[in-house]
């Protein structure tokens, strides 16, 4: 991606121990083990989305034109991009399955978990949590971007938030502009096809 600037606001979120375990996490889980440059980590594909997506919206005029995008909609585009994966869990996707086997084993034989539970309920003083029957890193990640913004002193103001961005999960994506592609013929020019 070349030199990545990176805004004080989205260094604050940057610094955060949320993104920070993203260091730690890898992006395709176990991969390594056979490809082993197969090392990348959620949080430097997080930093990509973050680069990739701004320099679509900031290198199209039809799109910043046609959704009136703002300056402060591509800080709150660079946060998104950062922050779309906090929650994954360890070895990628294969969290999600180990979850989902978990459930369902502890839903068909709770007598085999029952002292564990009770020993949580002694040390802890309540009950353990039920495990979810599905577990989405989506919803797990929008629980985290709540929290990091509580933590700041901030939260999100649906009421007030800019149309484009009420829209980003009502299919807008690089296609409904074109595919942009840099002009080899002129450094810097970009050609919406």
């Amino acid at each position: 991606h070349g030199e990545v600037t990176i805004p004080p606001a989205v260094q604050i979120v940057l610094d955060s121990p949320a993104v920070q375990r993203l260091a730690n996490l890898k992006q395709l889980g176990c991969a390594f083990n056979t490809y082993p440059s197969c090392s990348h980590t959620r949080k430097e594909h997080s930093l990509g989305v973050m680069e990739i997506s701004c320099n679509i919206i900031s290198t199209s005029n039809i799109g910043k034109q046609q959704l009136n995008i703002t300056e402060m909609d591509i800080l709150c585009l660079r946060i998104a991009g950062l922050t779309h994966d906090l929650g994954h869990g360890p070895f990628s996707h294969v969290y999600e399955t180990f979850l989902k086997e978990s459930f369902k084993q502890e839903k068909e034989n709770p007598e085999l978990y029952s002292e564990r539970n009770a020993k949580f309920k002694e040390e802890f003083g309540m009950d353990l949590p039920d495990l979810p029957p599905f577990y989405e890193h989506e919803k797990t990640s929008l629980m985290m971007v709540d929290d990091l913004l509580a933590t700041n002193g901030l939260e999100i103001d649906w009421g007030a938030l800019d149309e484009p961005l009420k829209q980003v999960g009502n299919g807008i994506d690089c296609e409904t502009f074109g595919v942009i592609r840099k002009n080899k013929n002129e450094p810097g020019e970009t050609t919406v096809d």
